[in-house]
């Protein structure tokens, strides 16, 4: 049996259809509906097969920004995967606690376009400016937005002393160009570097010896430049420790004391006390990784270590390192002070200790005497315990030494 007809999907012109069928014998036609089904589909088709689209939840952004981006139109219960310029790009939707897949719902959306999460993804490390980000399921479908990568570029710090080493960085530039690093139009006074293939640079450069005050910092692509003020401070001088000197040994809570650095106002400083001489350097250990005490923002020239923090230290070492160095009132740091070492024996809180006191054992070991014969005759092994138990390992060996010797004597005799 052949039947032409016509047939209407939403959003769409009118298309003759010529379908060919074939019955069993005696099987009944009443409607056309009996052909092609539900009607439902026909009304649901455009839901399917429409026009793919996609909404960004912004189309200009920095170098790794969050996109947010929702749907429509492509096939139902599709992976969507994205693209920038034809390169994949990561993209999710967050789940309770990992990060899953895109995933088009029944009606080939995604986002508040449909029922499910929108997609997740970060503007990609590309040079600045238009590029397209495109959306494709496993059928081929596929939606197109352009976004806008704008440039960005950063410094360390914006205030410090004459030879200041600082570090640019940049993104969202043009590919594989000139950077040039200027302090106050000087390009010769600051390292240049160029850019990477994706508009991208790191550099390091040092502040010129200049007058103290505000000046410049210029970065430029040659197509874009950017403008930092730059404030050149004079340079904070090292502080000469004073106490405890080299090599002190300390029975209590150490005080440190050093000269104050007069030469800016608003100074403040910063103590460390480490175990290690290189303060974490050395010895291929992280920075700080052993500062058993770092003190910052100090207003007077000096301070004392609580008894806590004392006994702190005397967990760790016996035998420790101490600096000091200034900062002023922008938080522009100078250098560190020399390297001075001291020691604690202990801690005394009333009658307490850190430390455990051996002078009962030096005690016993300085009247220890042969016994007598007398004594030896009434003298056992709980005597020799409670001995034992006072004066210690050393003790123990000065005993047994005594003992042999007289044992010997008394064998000759």
């Amino acid at each position: 049996m052949k039947i032409n007809t016509l047939l209407r999907f939403a959003g769409a012109a009118t298309a003759s259809l010529s379908l060919t069928l074939l019955f069993a014998a005696g099987a009944p036609v009443s409607a056309a509906s009996d052909l092609l089904g539900p009607t439902s589909f026909l009304a649901s088709h455009n839901d399917i097969t429409g026009v793919p689209q996609i909404v960004l939840s912004s189309y200009s952004g920095y170098v790794g920004d969050l996109i947010k981006v929702t749907g429509s139109g492509f096939a139902p219960g599709q992976v969507i995967t994205f693209s920038v310029d034809g390169s994949a790009i990561l993209s999710y939707i967050t789940g309770w606690d990992s990060r899953i897949q895109v995933i088009t719902d029944p009606k080939g959306g995604f986002g508040p376009a449909g029922t499910f999460s929108p997609a997740q993804c970060n503007f990609p490390n590309v040079s600045g400016g238009v590029h397209v980000i495109t959306a494709q399921d496993e059928s081929g479908h596929a939606a197109r937005a352009d976004i806008t990568i704008l440039p960005r570029v950063t410094i360390s710090q914006l205030a410090g002393p004459a030879g200041t080493q600082l570090k640019a960085s940049g993104s969202g530039l043009r590919a594989n160009a000139a950077i040039t690093i200027s302090f106050d139009g000087k390009t010769d006074s600051l390292s240049s570097t160029n850019s990477d293939a994706f508009g991208s640079f790191i550099q390091t450069c040092i502040v010129p010896a200049l007058p103290d005050g505000s000046h410049t910092i210029r970065i430029s692509d040659g197509s874009t430049a950017v403008d930092f003020s730059f404030l050149i401070t004079g340079k904070i001088s090292s502080p000469t420790l004073l106490s405890p000197e080299m090599g002190h040994v300390s029975s209590g809570q150490q005080r440190f004391t050093w000269e104050p650095v007069s030469n800016q106002s608003g100074i403040t400083y910063e103590l460390q006390v480490s175990a290690d001489p290189g303060f974490g350097f050395a010895y291929g250990k992280l920075d700080g990784q052993q500062i058993l005490l770092d003190k910052d923002h100090l207003a007077a020239s000096e301070y004392t270590m609580t008894e806590t923090e004392t006994v702190n230290l005397l967990k760790s070492a016996n035998v420790f390192y101490w600096r000091v160095r200034a900062m002023d009132s922008i938080g522009v740091r100078g250098d560190w002070s020399g390297v001075r070492t001291f020691s604690i024996t202990s801690v005394q809180s009333g009658t307490t200790s850190a430390r455990p006191d051996t002078s009962s054992v030096q005690s016993s070991v300085i009247h220890l005497t042969q016994p007598s014969a007398t004594n030896l005759a009434t003298s056992d092994n709980d005597s020799l315990s409670s001995s034992l138990k006072t004066i210690g390992l050393v003790g123990l060996v000065l005993v047994l030494s005594a003992s042999a010797v007289f044992f010997l004597r008394r064998k000759k005799s």
